[in-house]
């Protein structure tokens, strides 16, 4: 009976640690949250500046460490090809805070598709990793 009774406390040991090993993060476990903002200034003329806003905000329950933003310019047409690569260290960001920065390109006619990753190479581990990517098309007429 003894060895029963060892058997089952071993095995409730062993099932306990499993279930916590695969509880979803909680409040005990905190992690940031890092979302995307894009907007731009309209495309009024060819060859002319577009003001490009980037807005970066940890939206998580943690603070989230340094980590690089990349932007990339192309056309939103066939052959899509890319114009432009812009990349810019975004500061460590406590929770609910944000950083912004903005630069101006010039674009001819068309159509211009500017989406911007951060933590594209997800060295952060996030509470959710799916909204670090923001995408906005612009026209120029």
């Amino acid at each position: 009976m003894r060895h029963i009774s060892l058997v089952f406390v071993g095995l409730t040991i062993v099932l306990a640690g499993a279930v916590r090993a695969q509880t979803p993060d909680t409040a005990a476990n905190p992690l940031p949250d890092l979302i995307s903002i894009i907007k731009t200034s309209p495309l009024l003329e060819p060859n002319k500046d577009v003001t490009v806003k980037v807005t970066v905000i940890n939206q998580g329950a943690a603070a989230a460490p340094e980590s690089e933003y990349e932007i990339i310019i192309k056309n939103a047409r066939a052959p899509r090809e890319v114009i432009r690569v812009l990349k810019r260290t975004i500061r460590a960001l406590e929770p609910n805070d944000k950083f912004s920065y903005s630069f101006s390109i010039k674009l001819g006619l068309g159509f211009f598709e500017i989406c911007g990753t951060n933590d594209r190479k997800k060295k952060i581990k996030e509470s959710d990793e799916t909204n670090n990517k923001a995408c906005i098309t612009i026209e120029g007429i």
